[in-house]
């Protein structure tokens, strides 16, 4: 009995390994599952992201070529562009307006007040003399810590109450009438900024106090603001309006009968 229960399983055992193999599918060694996924690529031939000779020439897109590799920053701009030394800043180019005396080397600073360069081009003319009175009257103005010899049109109050003495010696009397330095006036050169002063002193010094409220009068209307010869004085009709309405004293004292 015993041998036929174990001839029995021998035969049950070998029946059910059967079954099991002729279900399972069976893997072909020469056809991987893998092989239908990734498409490799024929070893024989470049695949199209492989570089060719001609393509080394020009920068990948993923790596940067080494003339476009940044430069290390060594603190310098390099969108600054170069100094040129024919390009310095230049000092004043104001017209040169001068003269051999005093005031005309004092007038023609005006133009650029501080600017030693220009001062030397103003002095070149003056004499001897007038440049030692331009001197002292400088001296004075700075001790005095005045910025010009004439304001405009004005003298200058500081210069001319600090320094009267400098500024006589520098601005002697003339011989003119108020009528003459209005006339002077009214010619100036636009660009000659120191005119009005010298044309102040070409007057008496009478007439230089009567030239002075005449002009201060005038130039206090509101026209003499906006209606003005390119010099800066005012148009002939705005005088005649001034005249004839706000300054008609001041006219007749600076323009009497001839």
């Amino acid at each position: 009995m015993k041998k036929i229960f174990a001839f029995l399983v021998v035969a049950l055992f070998a029946f059910g390994c059967g079954d099991s193999k002729s279900d399972e599918d069976v893997v072909d060694p020469g056809k991987s599952d893998v092989a239908d996924v990734v498409d490799t690529p024929d070893e024989g031939a470049p695949s199209d992201d492989t570089a060719t000779s001609d393509d080394l020439g020009e920068p990948q897109d993923n790596a940067p070529a080494d003339d476009q590799t940044p430069a290390p920053d060594d603190g310098t701009d390099t969108n600054e562009p170069e100094h040129d030394p024919g390009q310095e800043p230049e000092g004043c180019k104001a017209t040169v307006f001068s003269g051999p005396s005093c005031v005309e080397t004092a007038a023609c600073e005006m133009a650029c007040p501080g600017d030693e360069d220009f001062l030397a081009q103003c002095k070149e003319a003056t004499s001897a003399e007038a440049l030692d009175q331009f001197n002292a009257l400088r001296e004075c103005m700075d001790q005095n810590e005045c910025v010009a010899f004439f304001d405009g049109d004005a003298p200058d109050n500081c210069a001319f109450t600090n320094c009267k003495d400098q500024v006589d010696a520098c601005m002697p009397e003339g011989t003119k009438t108020c009528r003459d330095i209005w006339m002077c006036r009214k010619a100036c050169d636009p660009a000659d900024v120191g005119c009005p002063a010298k044309c102040v002193s070409l007057g008496t010094i009478d007439d230089r106090l009567v030239w002075d409220e005449y002009q201060d009068c005038v130039l206090q209307a509101d026209c003499a603001l906006t209606d003005t010869l390119a010099n800066g004085w005012p148009t002939e009709q705005c005088e005649n309006d001034i005249q004839s309405n706000f300054c008609t004293n001041q006219a007749e004292d600076c323009f009497p009968p001839l």
